[in-house]
């Protein structure tokens, strides 16, 4: 095929994982994103699954034509710029630790997912995401796994604001930006 199709994303979007797994058996690269539709990925990841997360990513690593573009077209791609649509954003706006924890083992080196410099300057950094979205585990996660530990509660989005600034959480939240950030205040 050369490119994913909407047949994949379409049985992980029903949850139909027998058809998933045969469409995926039958040619690994379907499981490459193409900007058409949501990726299968996007669709196991807010079904919860890390079964199919690690079916896909077996299947495509046993191809004879992988590399890692490949594993990121499957796993990491959005088609807008501007904002992060990826499997893993969706994670964490579903507070699903589980699929946050495997996109983050599989995708990345440890931190690499969550540095600040690889994020700064686009409009929101997944700690931004977690805080505007009041997800405190997936938050947590984030600032213990990256490399710059509390200091990405610091980083400042595009429009300047840092995670505590978008956060429309309760004071608990806001304790947690005080006792993580390094200068206590996000």
């Amino acid at each position: 095929m050369g490119c994913s199709d909407s047949s994949l994303s379409h049985a992980c979007r029903d949850q139909n994982w027998e058809k998933a797994k045969k469409l995926i058996v039958e040619d690994p690269e379907r499981c490459y994103y193409s900007g058409a539709i949501d990726s299968a990925a996007h669709y196991m990841v807010s079904h919860g699954n890390v079964e199919m997360l690690q079916f896909m990513y077996d299947a495509i690593m046993s191809s004879s034509s992988h590399t890692w573009y490949e594993i990121a077209r499957a796993f990491d791609h959005c088609d807008d710029d501007e904002d992060l649509d990826t499997p893993m954003a969706w994670a964490i706006s579903a507070e699903n630790m589980n699929c946050v924890k495997w996109l983050a083992d599989h995708l990345y080196e440890p931190g690499q997912i969550f540095t600040a410099r690889a994020y700064e300057g686009r409009y929101m950094t997944y700690a931004h995401l977690a805080a505007n979205r009041c997800r405190m585990k997936a938050l947590d996660f984030i600032v213990k796994n990256s490399s710059e530990g509390g200091s990405i509660l610091e980083v400042k989005d595009g429009n300047g604001n840092t995670p505590a600034h978008v956060s429309d959480c309760t004071l608990f939240t806001l304790e947690y930006f005080v006792h993580h950030a390094p200068s206590g205040t996000g």
